[in-house]
This record gives structure tokens, sequence and C-alpha cells, in this order.
């Protein structure tokens, strides 16, 4: 069913592109190992924003959005997203703005009933820790558990067969003693915090040996020895001038190990190819990065790094 959803899209392929995804968002080359399909179209007549469509693979509508990039990797999305599950049923409705939430977003459980409403907002906040106003919560029965604001929040994973957060809230933020699990480098990590009017106040996470990890912070970049400012004198001090590179900036994908090693970094989006294979020439040449964490244990991070020409 999939390869005849392509088939039926090569005969447009000047003005939309097809990449095969695997359920973890990955890219695959073909059909066969891919979960859901992802069609990039061209802007509608009057728009800038490219038309995203996302198909299971019995063609079954994923998810429909616009984005401001055209992919294949990071996409910035624009305006409303709406998600389904596999079953037709919508999964998520919200609103994006450059790529991330900003505005209420919509829950539903796989029947469709609704499970939760919260307004995420990342002005002037940190990407691990959005600013979050909570104000619907129910559970499976469609029984409520948080209405105006106060009561308990429960926060399931994608496909709903684990809480992944869970806590008191009053008068829409965190309030009181939470607890979850969190996925790190692939091994599930239970965590306990406590909040005060929705500030974090402290968290400590539990590994499977047993060892315990404080934190005030959920997640910690990888970071280059003295800062972003001495990143950007980096930069220039190697970057090479060629009459190639134009204004702009290059997306990098990295992902830093816990020992501060650099794995395959990848450009997510870049003017030309000169400047892509300069920025990606450069970034290897630094020799050691400060590790991240996530919940306070050391681990490897993903993260985006802009080069500016």
């Amino acid at each position: 069913m999939l390869l005849a959803l392509f088939a039926g899209i090569t005969a447009f392929a000047q003005k939309q592109n097809v990449y095969y995804m695997k359920d973890n968002g990955r890219q695959v080359v073909t059909s066969d190992s891919a979960y859901y399909a992802r069609i990039i179209s061209e802007p509608d007549s009057g728009s800038k924003l490219y038309n995203v469509k996302e198909f299971y693979r019995d063609n079954q509508l994923k998810m429909v959005a616009k984005s401001s990039d055209i992919g294949p990797g990071r996409l910035e999305f624009e305006g409303i997203l709406v998600s389904f599950y596999p079953n037709g049923k919508k999964h998520e409705v919200a609103n994006y703005t450059h790529g991330l939430y900003d505005g209420d977003v919509y829950v539903y459980y796989p029947d469709g009933k609704l499970q939760s409403v919260r307004h995420i907002s990342y002005k002037d906040a940190a990407p691990e820790m959005p600013n979050i106003t909570f104000k619907i919560c129910n559970d499976t029965a469609g029984k409520a558990l948080l209405t105006n604001g106060n009561g308990y929040y429960m926060g399931y994973s994608d496909n709903f067969k684990q809480i992944v957060e869970e806590g008191p809230v009053k008068s829409g933020k965190r309030d009181g003693n939470w607890k979850g699990v969190v996925d790190i480098d692939g091994v599930a990590v239970p965590y306990t915090e406590v909040y005060r009017g929705g500030r974090l106040v402290s968290g400590k996470a539990t590994t499977k040996e047993g060892n315990t990890y404080p934190y005030i912070w959920r997640s910690l970049p990888p970071q280059y020895k003295g800062g972003i400012d001495f990143l950007i004198v980096f930069f220039k001090a190697h970057i090479n001038p060629s009459k190639k590179f134009v204004g702009g900036r290059v997306y990098l994908k990295l992902i830093v190990e816990k020992d501060g090693s650099v794995l395959d970094p990848q450009v997510e989006s870049a003017p030309n190819d000169e400047m892509a294979a300069e920025a990606i020439r450069v970034i290897k040449l630094i020799p050691y990065w400060i590790p991240g964490s996530k919940y306070g244990v050391p681990a490897r991070v993903q993260f985006y790094v802009p080069v500016y020409f």
C-alpha cells in the first residue's frame, strides 16, 4: 500500500518530495523499513509555508501541518498541526511557532475521548522546561481529574501504554510532589520532583543500578569549553573564506557522548553544499565537549548548533 502511495506521487515529483521515515523519526532510504511516509509539497498560492502530510503504511493519514522548512530533517512547523492514531482518530491538535508548541495543546485517547488540554509556550523558557499551564485532564473513562487548572494531571507516552508523568496541579501549575519515568539512552529511569507554583525546586533520578542523581535542571546540553562566546570565536577562526559562501546559517545536528566525543555530525539545513561541508569540517575540529545530562544523569545528548556565515 505504501508503494502504491508513492507510485501515485512520482508524477508530481517536481512539486513535492517524499521521505521514508522510521517510527523514531529517522529517515531511511527505502520504503521496506519505513513506518510512515512524509510528503512535503510546495506552498499554496500566496503562502511561503510548505504543506506537510504523513501517512501510515496502509495509507491512513498520520499528520497534517505546514512548515517554513522543506526538510527532510528538522521541520519548522507553523500554525495548526493535527496528528492521528493508526485507527484514524485524532491524537493531538496543537499550534506551532518556529517548530515549537505555542498555544493550547489538545491530546486525545485512542478511542477519541479528550485526555488533556495544556497551554504550552517557549517564550523566555528553556527547551526542556517550557511554560505550561495545565487546564484539563480526564481519565480513560472520561472522569475529570483536573478542571479549571486545579486537580491532578497524568501524562502518557505517545502510544498510551505508560504514564510518564503525574502530579498535583494548582492554578494551572505543577505544585507539590510529582513522579514519572524518562527514557535516557534507551533505558527507563524513574524520577521524582518537587514543585512550588510551577517552579522546579528539586529533582532526583534513580538508575537501575541504584545510583541517584539530584538535579535542578531537567536537561543540560553539551557545551563547548568557555561557553557560546568561545564557540563563536572558534568558528570565526577556523572557517576558510570562499566566494561560494553566501550569507546565512547552517544547522548542524550533533550527538555528544557521555565522554564528550562527537558522533556523526549531520547537516539539517544549509544555503548550499559548500557551506554545509565547511560547517561539518570545522565542527569536527573541536576535540572535546563538556557532555550533557538528562534529569541529572550523564547522557548522550542530541542537540542543534547553528553555524553563521
